[in-house]
């Protein structure tokens, strides 16, 4: 029968997997959908976050639910090493938040801020240029100091002096108190003249987009706002700690378990056959099929990564769209201009006809205004037309006269009318191809979640069956093999 810490494991590790799954969709939404720099910054590590956890929990739910001792062995350096990194992360949050506080300003309901009152090395890492430009991205995109402009709008200066202003706020929505500047509204300020040395004062612009977002009380306003965060976050990392260390001295207890009852081994090879013979099969089958699980897993994530950028180009007055070689991700743009892979694909597109029979398609388009109403596929809108900024005229669906002049699309010059070579070695052709790998590989990977749920279930059911199976031989052995005898007949 089941252990109680192997039972608690199993489910802590199916509440596990089950919370891997909105994170890992949540981290392949913001990579498909996520449009602002902010978004885009987050993609990644949630996406690892999620198939981390999804690994470990199936690592952790085999090992203790099918007794398999070295997944357990696994699962608990994991663990170890999470509880390592947990304790020295809550520890430097303390160590890097013990500086700095607002400045409090008499006449003022609000704080000012000084980037040099904070650790040294928080401050390294918002004066770095690249860093700081992402968070101000993500400061703009989160309209921060949109909402404190609608907010304090109607603030005379004397309401809006003693209004409490939380710290990014205060440093990056206004300018300095020390500038001397003449309110006009929250985010409308008029310089006036004055003798300060504080450099926030030139960086100051009434610009919706600029305002104090470049000045170093804007920094600072922004790393008092992360000290109180990770302050709040070492708080509930202590708590998480206690938690796992819990579940760590559980998993203890259930390897424990898994290798008394793996001790089975101790017997001869024959016994071990004749009691176990079905055994050996089904934990290979559960290996192979924790191989496939970890495989699908991975293709559906990397399917997701290399299709999470690219799509065509509306062109005005036009029902097609049009494709751009750049627009999609360097993986597969590799694969496109690798020449031997263009010929195989280039001379399928030429065996299947694709362009004959677009040309039949839309051969009753006589005029180029009825063509350019035409929905055309991205493989036939890349490959059998060229592309719109050659300015051809329109004959034909697959024939065009040239107008003579400096093209700077290279795509104008290879195309040509014979049916063998129209547009099949312009980069807008591999574009469209790419357009249609994207969206099919898309619907792959959300067949590939529901492969990917039918493959646990069964991983699971199978789990229970080999736990069974080892139950009964565990019970067979110790009513009707005893151990050899060590002394000889």
């Amino acid at each position: 029968m089941f252990r109680l810490s192997n039972n608690l494991i199993g489910i802590l590790n199916i509440l596990t997997f089950l919370l891997s799954i909105p994170i890992l969709w949540a981290g392949i939404w913001l990579s498909n959908k996520g449009v602002t720099e902010c978004e885009k910054f987050l993609d990644k590590p949630v996406i690892i976050l999620g198939v981390f956890l999804m690994i470990v929990s199936l690592a952790g739910l085999i090992g203790a639910c099918c007794r398999i001792s070295w997944l357990l062995w696994v699962y608990l350096v994991v663990m170890f090493l999470l509880i390592v990194l947990l304790f020295c992360f809550t520890i430097m949050a303390f160590v890097v938040t013990n500086k700095g506080a607002g400045e409090v300003l008499s006449g003022r309901g609000y704080k000012e801020y000084r980037l040099g009152d904070y650790s040294d090395w928080l401050q390294k890492r918002v004066n770095n240029t690249k860093n700081w430009n992402k968070i101000k991205s993500c400061l703009i995109d989160s309209k921060v100091c949109s909402s404190f402009h609608d907010k304090y709008l109607n603030d005379t200066v004397e309401q809006f002096y003693s209004e409490h202003l939380s710290s990014v706020q205060s440093g990056c929505c206004k300018p300095s108190n020390d500038c001397g500047f003449n309110y006009a509204g929250p985010t409308q300020w008029t310089k006036g003249n004055t003798s300060s040395t504080n450099p926030d004062c030139g960086a100051w612009g009434n610009d919706a987009s600029t305002l104090c977002y470049n000045c170093q009380s804007c920094k600072a306003g922004l790393l008092d706002q992360l000290k109180s965060d990770w302050k709040k976050v070492a708080i509930v990392n202590i708590v998480f700690l206690i938690v796992l260390i819990i579940v760590y001295s559980i998993g203890c207890c259930a390897f424990r378990n898994s290798r008394r009852d793996n001790d089975y081994g101790k017997y001869p090879l024959g016994i071990r056959g004749a009691c176990c013979h079905s055994s050996g099969y089904l934990w290979s089958y559960l290996v192979l099929l924790m191989l496939i699980i970890v495989g699908v897993i991975s293709l559906t994530v990397f399917t997701l990564a290399v299709t999470n950028r690219g799509s065509g180009q509306k062109s005005p007055g036009k029902a097609y769209k049009e494709y751009r070689m750049d627009d999609y991700s360097s993986w597969l743009r590799k694969r496109m201009n690798d020449e031997e892979n263009w010929r195989k694909i280039k001379s399928c597109f030429v065996a299947t006809n694709i362009c004959s029979d677009f040309e039949r398609r839309h051969v009753n388009a006589a005029a180029a205004d009825k063509f350019s109403r035409e929905r055309l596929s991205s493989v036939e809108s890349g490959c059998c037309k060229p592309p719109d900024d050659c300015k051809f005229t329109y004959v034909p669906p697959t024939y065009w006269n040239k107008e003579k002049g400096n093209f700077t699309n290279a795509d104008c010059r290879l195309w040509d009318n014979r049916p063998a070579i129209l547009c099949y070695d312009c980069a807008s052709c591999k574009a469209g191809l790419l357009d249609r790998i994207n969206r099919q590989w898309k619907i792959d990977a959300n067949l590939n979640a529901v492969v990917l749920l039918v493959l646990v279930i069964v991983f699971i059911v199978g789990c229970s069956s080999l736990s069974e199976n080892r139950t009964k031989v565990h019970a067979y052995r110790t009513n009707r093999c005893p151990y050899p005898s060590s002394s000889k007949s």
